[in-house]
C-alpha cells in the first residue's frame, strides 16, 4: 500500500468517525423538547454540549491549519477558498478560523488544549488578537511560555485572559507596551453608515484607552440624567434610552457655536415627502425618506415638519424643476414667547431645552404658524402626539386637553406660571436643537 494510499484509508476513517459523532446527535434535541429535564439536568447537558462544541471547534482548528500548509507547499488552494467553500460559512467566521490555525502553529500546548476541548475557542480569539501585530522574535519569546498561556486560557475568563495575556506580551516587548499604546491611537476610528435594508444607521468605531474612557464616562454621566427623567425616558429599554443619551451628547455639543459661544443647532437634516402625504397621510405612492434613501415613517415626517423649512419643488413641462420656500418654522420671536409662557413641556414640566415646538392645529390643516397654536412639548410627547395616536388640543386660555389613541381623555392641563431657572444645573447644560 503506497503512502498516499494509507492517507486515502486514514482519511475514510477519519470521516466515518466524524459522521458518526453527528450521526449520534439526531434526535437529541427533539428527545429534550419531549423530555422537559429540570435545571440541574439543563446545566449538565449544556455542559457535555459545550464541550463537543469545544472539540468541533479544534477539529476544524486542525483542518485550517492542514489546508495552510497545503497552500504554501503549493500543494492546495488558499485557505479561504477551502474553508468558504460551499457557502455555508461566513468571511468573518472563515477569518477567525485562519487566526486559530494561526495559534495552534506558534502555540502547540494551546493547539493541544483546543483538540480536547478544555481550552474556550474566545481565549484563542484573543490570543489571536493579541499576538497579530507582534514581530517574530516577540512571538519566539512568548511562545516559549506555551504552556502557561494554555493553562491559563484554560482557567480563565475572556477578559482575565485578555488581562494576563496583554502582561505577558507587554513583558515581551523592550518598550513595555508603549508601542502596543501608539498602535491603538492608530487604530482608533469611528463610522456610521446606512444599514443593508436602509431603515437605519449601524455604529462602528474602536477607540484608544484615553479616548474610549473619555466617551464611556460621558455617555455613563448623560445616560445617568436621562434615566432620572421619567418624562423624557418613557416606553424606552436600557438599550434605547442610551442610544438616546448618545444622541442628546452629540447633538448638544453640536449645536455650540464655537467661535461665538452660542447655542443654535448646526445640524441639517433634509427629508424628502410629497404634499399629498403631508396634507391627507400615506398612500401608495407615498414618498418618506432621508436624502440618502433611508426610509422613514410618514408620521414621523411630519412632526419633523413641525420644526422644519419646506421647499416645494415642482417639475416644470419644459423638464426643469422649480423651487420654492414656504415657512413653517416658529420664528424667534415665537419662541421668546413661548419660552416666556413655559419653562418646560406643556404636559411634563421636561425642561425647555428638551422641547420641540408642536402645532396644536397640525400645519397640513391651517397651512400656518402662529402663536395660538403652538406650543412646546418634550420629544417623547411629540413623537407620541404624531405617531402614537394621541391627541393634544389647546382652547383660548391655552389649556391642554390630552387623549389617549382610542379617544377618550386622558387629562386636562392648564397653563402653569412658568418658575425661575436654576443656573449651572444639568438641565440648562442640556441643550438640544429644538
Amino acid at each position: 500500500m503506497t503512502k498516499s494510499g494509507e492517507q486515502t484509508i486514514d482519511c475514510k476513517s477519519l470521516a466515518g468517525r466524524l459522521q458518526a459523532g453527528s450521526a449520534a446527535l439526531d434526535g437529541v434535541a427533539e428527545a429534550i423538547a419531549d423530555i422537559g429535564p429540570g435545571a440541574d439536568a439543563v446545566e449538565s447537558l449544556l455542559n457535555e454540549v459545550r464541550l463537543v462544541q469545544r472539540r468541533a471547534v479544534g477539529v476544524v482548528a486542525a483542518l485550517t491549519t492542514a489546508a495552510l500548509a497545503n497552500s504554501r507547499e503549493g500543494t492546495g488552494p488558499v485557505p479561504e477558498d477551502v474553508l468558504g467553500s460551499g457557502g455555508t460559512t461566513g468571511r468573518n467566521e472563515t477569518r477567525a478560523e485562519i487566526e486559530r490555525a494561526r495559534v495552534a502553529l506558534r502555540f502547540p500546548a494551546v493547539a493541544a488544549g483546543v483538540a480536547a476541548g478544555s481550552v474556550h475557542t474566545g481565549n484563542v480569539d484573543v490570543l489571536a488578537r493579541l499576538t497579530s501585530r507582534m514581530e517574530d522574535d516577540e512571538l519566539d519569546v512568548l511562545a516559549q511560555q506555551d504552556n502557561t498561556i494554555a493553562d491559563a486560557a484554560t482557567r480563565l475568563s475572556e477578559e482575565s485572559f485578555r488581562k494576563r495575556l496583554q502582561r505577558m506580551r507587554d513583558k515581551v516587548r523592550d518598550d513595555h507596551g508603549a508601542t502596543a499604546a501608539e498602535q491603538a491611537v492608530d487604530d482608533s476610528f469611528a463610522r456610521i453608515s446606512l444599514g443593508r435594508d436602509r431603515t437605519s444607521y449601524r455604529l462602528a468605531g474602536q477607540l484608544d484607552p484615553l479616548r474610549g474612557a473619555a466617551v464611556q464616562a460621558a455617555l455613563a454621566r448623560e445616560y445617568r440624567w436621562l434615566s432620572q427623567q421619567p418624562a423624557l425616558v418613557e416606553g424606552l429599554d436600557a438599550d434605547q434610552a442610551m442610544a438616546q443619551a448618545l444622541h442628546d451628547l452629540i447633538m448638544r455639543g453640536d449645536s455650540v457655536d464655537r467661535a461665538t459661544g452660542s447655542t443654535q443647532a448646526n445640524v441639517t437634516l433634509l427629508v424628502l415627502t410629497d404634499r399629498k402625504t403631508l396634507e391627507t397621510g400615506p398612500h401608495s405612492e407615498t414618498v418618506a425618506e432621508t436624502d440618502d434613501g433611508s426610509r422613514l415613517n410618514p408620521e414621523t415626517v411630519g412632526r419633523l415638519c413641525c420644526d422644519s423649512r419646506l421647499r416645494r419643488i415642482d417639475q416644470l413641462p419644459d423638464a426643469n424643476v422649480a423651487v420654492s420656500h414656504s415657512g413653517r418654522t416658529s420664528t424667534p420671536a415665537q419662541r421668546a414667547a413661548l419660552r416666556a409662557m413655559y419653562d418646560g413641556c406643556a404636559i411634563t414640566g421636561a425642561p425647555w431645552s428638551q422641547c420641540e415646538i408642536h402645532h396644536v392645529i397640525h400645519y397640513q390643516n391651517s397651512g400656518r404658524t402662529v402663536l395660538s397654536e403652538l406650543v412646546p412639548i418634550s420629544r417623547r410627547w411629540h413623537h407620541l402626539v404624531h405617531e402614537g395616536g394621541w391627541t393634544l388640543t389647546m382652547d383660548s386660555e391655552r389649556t391642554l386637553t390630552l387623549s389617549r389613541p382610542d379617544g377618550t381623555p386622558h387629562r386636562t392641563i392648564p397653563l402653569r406660571p412658568t418658575r425661575p431657572s436654576t443656573p449651572n444645573n444639568h438641565q440648562d447644560d442640556h441643550t438640544l436643537a429644538a
